[in-house]
């Protein structure tokens, strides 16, 4: 419930743009959706799956800023 009104709390209380909340439920979005590629790969035995999804989730968290996340999520692939 609280997810939903934070676009408006962004927007109202923040001034936020309609662009600056798409890109950050964008980022959200692919971030979750990379964490449910790498725990669906490291079920499988397929090494480039599993690579393929770390470092698919290293852009994402390159993509948010996160260049911490993203090197460690680098060397584990």
């Amino acid at each position: 419930m609280v997810h939903s009104l934070l676009p408006v709390c962004l927007v109202t209380a923040f001034g936020a743009s309609g662009l600056v909340v798409g890109v950050i439920e964008g980022l959200a979005e692919a971030l979750a959706l990379a964490k449910e590629a790498v725990e669906m790969a490291s079920a499988s035995d397929a090494p480039l799956l599993q690579g393929w999804a770390l470092t698919t989730l290293a852009d994402v968290y390159g993509a948010a800023g996160n260049e911490e996340e993203r090197d460690a999520t680098l060397r584990q692939a």
